[in-house]
This record gives structure tokens, C-alpha cells and sequence, in this order.
């Protein structure tokens, strides 16, 4: 069995097999879209690591509980052979990493609508990025990828682990500083709406000589200024004691 010509390993093979795959294709690491009998084209992601299950594990309980026309929907998911899967709809289109910057900003309604939905779970998406919003050919939005999903208000002193993208994570998430706000998604939207891919973040650069900053919306402005501004206090205040 082989993946866009590159040979898929033994025991990955064997469970598409048990889960009844066939068309396979690579479409990341350990994500791999498929053709099913029973759903037609689905996505399924593997995990083998601890935290590759538990991010897995967390995707699988949030698409389970909270269904919606924003995100793929869940088929199925399990363990094969020590190997962690879930199995999703696939959703036809390009990641918003695809969408000329002059085009993206006329997303932005539909964008805080899809985050507005994921809030009203309870739960951040935890890790908004251009690779993670998938725009359909229709100009559909949704959102991918919820094993970094975190309960909206919970210290982070309680939580075992968080994961993030380095480059449009708020800096307050990064160093884990008090607890789980909305914002940190709307930070995260609001780099992904300006910054080039594969860059390594406004709080890592001049924020207001970054690319399309700009062209923000005001109120995305004073947003990631004022976490940028505060965590730059918080260094200076732990640099000083």
C-alpha cells in the first residue's frame, strides 16, 4: 500500500485494512485521507506517542459532544494495534494558508462566527492557524484539528499539558500564565489573518512592522499589542527581582 509513491509502513497498513481503507493518500504526518464504504472520503489521523493519543483522544471527545456545521464531523475512532486513530469527514477545499492576503480579511465574519461556535462549547480550539482553517471551494470555513482544545477559564496550573503552534500562539498561552481565555484564539486569528506561514511570531518580531498588520481591524490591533506590551512587563518585572 502506498501513500502520494512513498510506502506506507506494515503496521499502518494493517490498520486501514482492519479499518476498512482503501485509496489511501498522505495528506500530512500521520494524517491520511481515504476512501471508506461506509463514509465514501474520510480523513484519519494516527498517533502513537502518549501525547499523540491524548491530543487524539481530546479531538475524538470534542467532534464526539459537540457536532456542528463548522468542523468535520466524527465517524469513528480507536486503537489498533497500539496505534490511536480517529476517523473524520472529509472536507473538500484548500487551508486558509492557500488564500491571497487581500482575500482574507473578507473572511473574517465567518471566521469569529466559527470561533463564537467553538466557544460556546466551553473549550478555545487552542492551536488557530492558517493550516488549520480550511476554506471549501463554495468559500466555506471550517475549522480542523481540535486535539488542543482547553476548558475556557481553567487555570493552566490544572492542566496537564497544552499544546500550541509556535509563531500564532498568544504569549500568555505560551508561558502557561493564568488561565484559559477566548482571546488567545482571537490572537491567534488575528496572526493568521496577517503573517506569512512558517514565521516565528509577532512577539518574536516587531509587531507593528509586520506584514498586513495594518490592514487589521483596530480592535485585533489593540489585542495582540496589548498581550505583546504585557508579557513584555511581566519579563521585565521577573528580570528585575
Amino acid at each position: 500500500m502506498k501513500a502520494e509513491g512513498e510506502l506506507i509502513s506494515h503496521e499502518f497498513a494493517f490498520c486501514f485494512r482492519a479499518l476498512g481503507l482503501s485509496q489511501v493518500t498522505q495528506l500530512g504526518k500521520l494524517v491520511f485521507k481515504a476512501y471508506n464504504a461506509n463514509y465514501g472520503l474520510v480523513v484519519v489521523k494516527l498517533a502513537q506517542s502518549r501525547i499523540g493519543k491524548m491530543q487524539l483522544n481530546q479531538e475524538s471527545l470534542f467532534l464526539s459532544n459537540y457536532p456542528s456545521p463548522h468542523w468535520p464531523t466524527l465517524h469513528d475512532s480507536g486503537c489498533h494495534n497500539g496505534i490511536s486513530w480517529i476517523m473524520t469527514e472529509y472536507v473538500a477545499g484548500e487551508t486558509l494558508s492557500a488564500t491571497p492576503y487581500s482575500e482574507r480579511l473578507k473572511l473574517l465574519k465567518q471566521l469569529e462566527h466559527c470561533l463564537q461556535e467553538c466557544h460556546s462549547t466551553g473549550y478555545i480550539h487552542g492551536d488557530i492557524k492558517p493550516d488549520n482553517i480550511l476554506v471549501t471551494p463554495n468559500h466555506l470555513l471550517y475549522l480542523v484539528d481540535f486535539g488542543s482544545v482547553l476548558p475556557i477559564d481553567c487555570p493552566f496550573s490544572q492542566l496537564e499539558t497544552s499544546s500550541w503552534s509556535r509563531g500564532y500562539t498568544s504569549p500568555f498561552m505560551e508561558k502557561r500564565v493564568g488561565k484559559v481565555e477566548k482571546s488567545y484564539d482571537y490572537y491567534a486569528l488575528a496572526l493568521s489573518l496577517s503573517m506569512s506561514t512558517n514565521i516565528d511570531g509577532l512577539h518574536h518580531t516587531n509587531s507593528e512592522k509586520a506584514p498586513h498588520f495594518s490592514a487589521l481591524p483596530a480592535r485585533y490591533q489593540h489585542l495582540v499589542l496589548s498581550h505583546l506590551n504585557h508579557t513584555k512587563r511581566l519579563s521585565t518585572l521577573k528580570s528585575n527581582a
